[in-house]
């Protein structure tokens, strides 16, 4: 569930991409299904960062549950 590791796989994957204006930005929404039939979906924003990867797994105990990782916060760091 990193931005990296979510290229990777999307790209080893067969990931799909639409565009769509969210809040008025425009995003890419890339969406793969994993070998282990999970389903992730990841926001791109218009500095081609990764801001946000979504994920749903069942839980015997919880049913259907959604993992979220947001990245939107990138800055630079000082050298």
């Amino acid at each position: 569930m990193t931005p990296q590791g979510f290229i990777k796989a999307a790209l080893a994957n067969g990931g799909t991409s639409r565009s769509e204006t969210i809040r008025g930005a425009k995003k890419t929404i890339v969406t793969f299904t994993a070998p282990n039939k999970m389903k992730f979906e990841g926001v791109i924003g218009d500095q081609s960062l990764v801001e946000r990867i979504e994920t749903w797994y069942g839980s015997p105990v919880l049913g259907d549950t959604k993992f979220e990782a947001d990245f939107s916060a990138y800055r630079t760091s000082a050298a």
